[in-house]
């Protein structure tokens, strides 16, 4: 082979490596860029996903909380004090849930001695093992009691269950204990109340 095609063939390939330099780097950095783009796709995916699932459990765990205004009666058990709990009566009972564990429960008897009360208390919802579906909760807390007549704030006690129901309606028992200066006055209400989210705002 004579030296001309030798140097023929040395420069074409040079040229070619010079050529294929830039589409090389071109290619490579169009790949990273690609690489890039698709793990930022991943990261958001993964981020709407767990957004998602995060907006769901706190619409679950929303949906969870029982909260309700109803009606029912209230049975005297002892009448040591000078309360409408001792006594008895047509009763108004709510729940307003602050968190899944803690609510204010309130309830209101009428009878010759009307009372209002609002205890602070602790919740423990129980769920079915298979669906997680709240069946009941019970729960337990202390607050204060209001006579309507001469306005006596006192302490009081309060335990009982909440029963979630069909159609956004709940079943309550409860039993209240009233401490006042004459001794303790002790009601079980019993009742049920509709779903204040569905009441107020339809949904």
């Amino acid at each position: 082979m004579k030296l001309w095609t030798v140097q023929a063939i040395a420069v074409v390939n040079g040229l070619s490596l010079l050529a294929a330099v830039p589409a090389l780097g071109q290619s490579v950095e169009k790949r990273v860029e690609e690489a890039a783009r698709s793990a930022l796709t991943r990261v958001k995916l993964a981020q709407a996903s767990s957004d998602t699932a995060a907006a769901s459990d706190a619409a679950e765990e929303r949906s969870d909380r029982i909260n309700y205004v109803g009606i029912g009666g209230t049975l005297g058990l002892a009448d040591e004090g000078e309360t409408a709990f001792g006594e008895g009566g047509f009763s108004l009972l709510g729940k307003v849930s602050l968190t899944e564990r803690l609510s204010i429960h309130n309830a209101s008897v009428f009878g010759d001695r009307a009372i209002s009360s609002f205890a602070l208390t602790r919740n423990r919802p129980i769920r079915e093992r298979d669906s997680s579906r709240m069946r009941y909760v019970p729960f337990v807390g202390a607050g204060l009691t209001i006579e309507t007549d001469e306005f006596d704030i006192d302490p009081m006690l309060a335990t009982g269950i909440d029963i979630p129901l069909a159609n956004h309606w709940a079943g309550t028992t409860r039993l209240n204990v009233a401490f006042d200066e004459s001794g303790a006055d002790i009601g079980l209400s019993v009742g049920i109340g509709y779903d204040l989210r569905r009441l107020f705002f339809g949904r």
